[in-house]
């Protein structure tokens, strides 16, 4: 049996070849790579979203921060502050100020406009120095910028309004509270070195810090700082109200020719410092090598013709010869010319002191200082018997205000006596032991000038809404009239020049230049070396205007009128009064612009002991002079003078002061000149020039006065 076969058919099982296993795996690999790379862009958006929400959320933390202020007054926080603050501290911050969160590093930043909003509803930008006190409301443009982990920089960016009305007095509108006292900022006296309580209203206390005097130039500038405080005390806390920072500083300028450009000095208005407006005035520059602040006292510290509100309303009219200098409205300015004032005039150098307040973070000029009392009592007197004397300066105050006449104001200003100056005469120092030192104080009452319209607002208060200027306050909203009266107690003792009545005592009086030294010392009173039983006194005495704040040459005549206060000292130990000796005394004379003469030491030998410097002055003007009594008689010794040259250091620019000694007098022997070739510098011990008078046989007093000049300058 046949049987057919079929083919039979072998298939092979076919596979992927090479190149398709290629191909998968470049397709796969694009795959991974994009759903990588998705991966990693998702993580970096995620993260830049969550940096932007944390951006966006310091942003808002800030802007409602600013909204709610605590106060509308500023508190002299800084601008750049994230901290709570005031209505008027609100200003730009372009620097910016750094942000931690988490790892992350933000930096915020903000611009501020002010806008005033007119009666019809439109608003404009507000004009500092206008009518308005402040903006009715500030446009904040707030930016937070980093840089993300791919180094590019991000930002964002919000635009908001804060309006004068703060989130505090909106809620005190709605709940119907009518107390005007704002939220409580805690405040501690010991940060206030010096501060002694002045209470002015119930609970409310003002209070001035010790002012700092900062030597620069060796003395031939001063700055000097100090704080005046307003705080509210309930049980064991204090709570801050009002901080106001001053600086005053003297400098030299040189007059510009014709008219410039300034700002009017900016007025105590009751409630701030008004920024004074730009004006067209005289203006003057600094001289090399000046302090920053300079370059604001030189160029504003003029009046411009019709100005109402003067930087010194209180300087008489100038009556002198003024040649053919146009004044052009402004005050005079005076240098000195061997050791006189003489009229200063376009080109020329003269002498400036100027006072500065803190606004808006700013420093800015306000009017000058006006010092209406002076007292001397023991250092301990104000703390032993605060609240005593607290009631005198209030009492003072009173009677001060009270005696303005507002139509003949500031053109008469009050004559009053400290209502209780019998306290501060009575508690005088008794020396009875050998060894014993009583420190001293000398305390001052500062009065701001008062406008017109702030003068009628105090009358109108004292006389609670009624009188002739009735119309000028309201009882329901204005504070009372103690509180907007500018007065301030502030201590004068390391500014003030002591003088003794007596050989049998002794009182220190460093010179200025020494105020950073361990050895500086003003005021206080022991024994001399030759005592005796007495019953004497010492004095203090202070220029009443702006270079009595820096103890540098009065700028003007009218300047160098000096306020002089006693104390009694009564020296019960015994010791027999010496023979006088046979004294040296003269006047102390600048006779350049740039020699202060409150630096210049003198010392005698023998006995080798300083000589004395004091103040003299016939009621119109001051002068230093030196008592130095060489002794017994016939006297041979010595008179040395010394710190009259000095350096001065402004950033890479020093300059030396090279000075002698020139003197009218021939009752000398001999006068010799050390130089051990450096310049003086009393902070590093350097002794420089110094001028050595010998005497032989006196026996009796004689005069020499000397006089600094340049050392180029011929003598007088």
């Amino acid at each position: 049996m046949n049987r057919s076969h079929s083919p039979i058919r072998h298939l092979s099982a076919r596979g992927f070849t090479l190149l398709e296993i290629m191909i998968a795996i470049l397709i796969m690999s694009i795959g991974l790579a994009a759903m990588a790379n998705l991966q990693g862009k998702l993580t970096r958006y995620s993260t830049m979203a969550k940096q932007r929400t944390i951006a966006m959320n310091l942003v808002e933390q800030q802007i409602e921060t600013m909204r709610s202020f605590y106060t509308i007054q500023a508190t002299e926080a800084d601008a750049c502050s994230r901290d709570q603050s005031g209505y008027d501290d609100l200003a730009s911050c372009v620097i910016g100020t750094p942000v931690s969160v988490g790892n992350m590093q933000f930096n915020l930043s903000w611009t501020i406009v002010g806008y005033s909003q007119n009666v019809d509803g439109t608003t404009e930008v507000y004009t500092p120095g206008s009518e308005r006190h402040r903006p009715d409301l500030k446009l904040v443009t707030i930016n937070v910028g980093w840089v993300e982990g791919q180094g590019e920089a991000q930002s964002v960016e919000l635009v908001d309004i804060v309006d004068a009305t703060s989130v505090f007095n909106t809620g005190r509108v709605s709940a119907r509270v009518v107390s005007n006292t704002p939220p409580r900022v805690t405040f501690d006296t010991n940060d206030f070195p010096g501060l002694v309580e002045v209470a002015i209203v119930a609970d409310k206390i003002r209070g001035s810090t010790t002012p700092k005097p900062t030597i620069q130039n060796q003395g031939e500038n001063v700055i000097t700082r100090f704080d005046v405080v307003t705080f509210n005390r309930a049980g064991d806390y204090e709570y801050l109200q009002r901080r106001e920072e001053f600086k005053v500083v003297n400098c030299v300028c040189t007059m510009d020719n014709g008219l410039g450009t300034g700002r009017a000095p900016s007025i105590w208005d009751g409630t701030n410092y008004a920024l004074g407006e730009e004006v067209s005035k005289r203006s003057g520059s600094p001289l090399a090598a000046q302090p920053a602040e300079c370059e604001m006292c030189c160029n504003d510290h003029h009046d411009a013709a019709g100005a109402v509100n003067k930087y010194d309303n209180f300087r008489p009219a100038f009556s002198g010869d003024a040649g053919g200098f146009d004044f052009l409205g402004d005050h005079a300015h005076y240098r000195i010319v061997n050791g006189v004032k003489v009229l200063a005039g376009e080109g020329d150098e003269y002498l400036e002191a100027c006072r500065l307040i803190r606004k808006d973070g700013l420093f800015k000029l306000t009017t000058d200082m006006a010092q209406e009392s002076l007292d001397v009592a023991r250092e301990s007197y104000p703390t032993i018997y605060n609240t005593e004397y607290g009631n005198s300066v209030i009492n003072f105050v009173t009677d001060f205000s009270n005696a303005i006449s507002v139509p003949d104001y500031p053109g008469t200003r009050p004559v009053v006596n400290y209502s209780v100056a019998w306290w501060l005469n009575w508690w005088g120092v008794s020396l009875t032991g050998s060894g014993q030192t009583e420190p001293a104080m000398s305390r001052a009452i500062y009065i701001d000038y008062m406008s017109a319209d702030l003068l009628k607002k105090i009358k109108c208060l004292q006389a609670d809404g009624l009188g002739f200027y009735s119309d000028f306050c309201n009882l329901q909203k204005d504070l009372s009239w103690i509180e907007i009266l500018p007065f301030y107690d502030v201590d004068l003792t390391s500014l003030a020049n002591w003088n003794r009545a007596s050989t049998s005592i002794s009182v220190t009086n460093s010179p200025i230049s020494d105020i950073d030294r361990n050895s500086f010392s003003r005021g206080v009173i022991g024994l001399a070396p030759d005592y005796f039983d007495i019953d004497t006194n010492v004095s203090a005495s202070v220029e009443l205007s702006n270079t009595g704040l820096t103890d540098t040459n009065p700028i003007d005549p009218d300047d160098e009128l000096e306020s002089i206060q006693d104390m009694p000292v009564s020296v019960v130990i015994g010791g027999t009064q010496p023979a006088q000796g046979a004294q040296v005394t003269g006047s102390i004379f600048a006779g350049s612009n740039k020699v202060n003469v409150e630096t210049v030491r003198m010392q005698q030998d023998p006995p080798d002991i300083d000589c004395e410097i004091v103040t003299t002055g016939n009621g119109d003007s001051s002068q230093k002079a030196f008592v130095c009594d060489l002794y017994p008689t016939p006297a041979n010794g010595t008179v040395t003078v010394s710190d009259y040259n000095a350096i001065k250091v402004t950033g890479p620019v020093t300059t030396v002061l090279n000075r002698k000694v020139c003197t009218n007098s021939t009752a000398f022997v001999s006068m010799q000149v050390f130089d051990d070739n450096t310049v003086a510098n009393p902070d590093s011990n350097f002794p420089g020039e110094t001028t050595m008078f010998t005497f032989t046989n006196l026996n009796d007093a004689v005069t020499m006065d000397i006089t600094i000049v340049d050392q180029a300058d011929s003598c007088p």
